[in-house]
């Protein structure tokens, strides 16, 4: 989503979180958004919220590569 990454970019991380939040509402099981969200946490350090949104996608797709490869990187 655009506006979450122009919101993170200006520092604005709960607001841009918060319109994730919003879009998975909408759509629970975007993979891409969850991605996402998981991106977005593991750079602000966040790694417990990233793992598990990282975990969601596997969950959803066992055979994401970027999943396997991050939460492979994080164990």
């Amino acid at each position: 989503n655009q506006l979450s990454e122009t919101l993170f970019a200006l520092g604005e991380f709960e607001a841009g979180v918060q319109l994730l939040v919003e879009a998975l509402k909408q759509k629970p099981g975007d993979v891409q958004t969850l991605k996402h969200l998981a991106s977005i946490y593991q750079e602000a350090g966040k790694e417990e919220m990233a793992r598990a949104f990282w975990q969601k996608v596997l969950k959803l797709n066992p055979e994401d590569q970027d999943a396997l490869t991050v939460v492979g990187q994080m164990t």
